[in-house]
């Protein structure tokens, strides 16, 4: 199942204004398994 608050969330971002804004398809999991740094 997927998320759908990614999505609007970004898109709502872009709709205020702001540039850039996306949705990661796969989320934190997809970052992370390519490599990228997380931080907590």
């Amino acid at each position: 199942m997927f998320d759908k608050r990614s999505p609007l969330a970004a898109r709502s971002l872009n709709v205020l204004g702001y540039k850039n804004a996306i949705n990661l398809k796969g989320g934190m999991k997809a970052w992370e398994a390519a490599g990228y740094p997380l931080e907590k």
